[in-house]
């Protein structure tokens, strides 16, 4: 996770994710605090990752049972208005 506004501010790795749980490792490598949020391809919101500070790590564990394009975002502050992107997953 970065300061990077846009679909640039994070980087997800393997993609694309496969369904079912999914443990997700949250590095901030940025100045500002960051978390992850992801929406299902239907619209609905998946519990929010934690707020990670500057130069810390977070995990949050997810279950995705749908395969599609989820929705990814910052819910720390930033919102959707400026970090956002989709992510795959299959």
């Amino acid at each position: 996770m970065t300061d990077v506004q846009g679909g640039g501010g994070y980087t997800f790795s393997p993609l694309p994710i496969q369904c079912g749980t999914v443990t997700f490792i949250l590095v901030n490598n940025g100045q500002a605090a960051h978390s992850l949020q992801l929406v299902t391809p239907y619209g609905s919101d998946l519990t929010a990752g934690p707020s990670v500070s500057p130069n810390q790590t977070g995990t949050i564990t997810l279950a995705l049972s749908t395969s599609g394009r989820y929705e990814w975002r910052d819910s720390e502050g930033e919102g959707l208005e400026t970090t956002f992107g989709y992510l795959d997953v299959q």
